[in-house]
């Protein structure tokens, strides 16, 4: 008898041991785990902060304005020539385009967005020094299930041509 209960406590100190080891192990595993885990966190932040200063220059780059606004009417997005044909600031995004861009007929084109898929080549008159005249394209920005989620109005400014165009029809006449 005395055997079998030397090869019963043998088995439980086999069994206490393979166990220790298994939870070890695991443990071992479960850093492992989070270490890849923080690194691949790490690399997916900043390739999107690589995609968005890349965006960002893109968008820096057009000579025409853009402002994207959310399905709220806020702005998401504005690049420098928007930021320069209505004098706002990049802090001004997350506001409400009236307060950005502190004119009502640009405001009225945004709104006409919640009916008309899209508004093309509408023209409107910019007050201030100088006059502009700016050529609005918008459209409506719509999810994959058809629902609103926001606008695009790219801003492409006429003045130096209308400019041109007077002075052609003055050497004319």
């Amino acid at each position: 008898m005395p055997a079998v209960t030397l090869f019963f406590a043998l088995l439980a100190a086999a069994a206490v041991a393979a166990w220790w080891q298994v939870r070890r192990l695991r443990t071992a595993d479960a850093a492992q785990h989070a270490r890849e885990l923080g690194a691949l966190r790490d690399k997916h932040a900043e390739t999107l902060a690589s995609h968005q200063r890349r965006l960002e220059t893109l968008l820096d780059s057009m000579l025409d304005g853009l402002v994207v606004l959310d399905a709220a009417g806020r702005i998401a997005l504005a690049n420098r020539a928007a930021e320069t044909l209505f004098g706002f600031s990049r802090q001004m995004i997350g506001g409400s385009l009236m307060e950005a861009v502190r004119n009502h007929e640009v405001a009225a084109v945004a709104a006409r967005l919640s009916t008309e898929p899209a508004i093309l080549d509408h023209e409107l008159q910019l007050e201030g020094s100088p006059p502009r005249v700016l050529q609005v394209n918008a459209i409506a920005l719509h999810d994959a299930g058809g629902a609103a989620t926001g606008a695009m109005l790219v801003f492409h400014d006429l003045t130096r041509l209308r400019e041109l165009e007077g002075a052609r029809q003055e050497f004319v006449a």
